[in-house]
């Protein structure tokens, strides 16, 4: 499972990598968590806000930080999809 963290580096970018490897730890997914920090690139991806999150590549939230309960539904559901996939 692919998932990015887009942001700068602010406290809520910080917070939202910190959430993210808690919850892949916690449900025990094995996840590539790439924290993306230039803006350009970040820009050129189609994303105008920060913090952002992107799991296989679809965004699922922008200018906020999850709810604990939403990121770990999003997480199990990218995983089953990676299963079906295979």
């Amino acid at each position: 499972m692919s998932i990015k963290i887009l942001g700068p580096g602010c406290p809520n970018c910080e917070a939202l990598e910190q959430m993210v490897m808690a919850a892949a730890a916690e449900l025990n997914l094995p996840a590539e968590v790439d924290h993306i920090r230039d803006m350009r690139e970040i820009n050129a991806m189609g994303v105008f806000g920060t913090p952002a999150l992107l799991i296989n590549d679809e965004v699922k939230m922008v200018g906020r930080l999850p709810d604990p309960g939403a990121l770990k539904k999003w997480l199990q559901e990218a995983a089953r999809e990676q299963s079906q996939a295979r």
